[in-house]
């Protein structure tokens, strides 16, 4: 995971609460690793996510998210885009649970959808309303 350069390198102190410490705790433990090694890891590919989101959609921004919605900003096409949460059918036999959905786009597929997975934003939208 992370070089032995690390040691050599400044550690910083971060203030984390106690509910995450102790699910990351779990984490670590049944996965292998250190602590740092997860923080620093996860905190890299958060920075990694953030550079292709901003080469892949430069054009489309994050306006808003509402709780059932995320709203983007697209200048490309001068259009808000809203990207919701929808449940599959009971019909489909192949797919359980739920997806996202571009309704600019009136699809599941869009570049609108994957920027919203791609940045976590789908993971802010509460499904509490739904059935799960």
């Amino acid at each position: 995971m992370l070089d032995k350069s690390t040691k050599t390198k400044k550690l910083h102190t971060v203030n984390i609460t106690d509910d995450v410490y102790r699910g990351i705790k779990h984490h670590v433990q049944e996965k292998g690793g250190t602590f740092t090694e997860f923080v620093n890891t996860t905190l890299s590919a958060s920075l990694n996510r953030y550079k292709l989101i901003e080469m892949y959609t430069p054009y489309i921004n994050e306006d808003f998210i509402s709780e059932n919605a995320i709203y983007l900003n697209d200048s490309k096409l001068n259009k808000i885009a809203i990207v919701r949460l929808k449940e599959f059918p009971d019909t489909d036999l192949d797919n359980t649970g739920f997806y996202a959905y571009c309704e600019i786009c009136d699809s599941d597929s869009c570049i609108h959808v994957r920027h919203s997975l791609v940045t976590g934003s789908i993971l802010k939208l509460s499904i509490l309303y739904k059935k799960v």
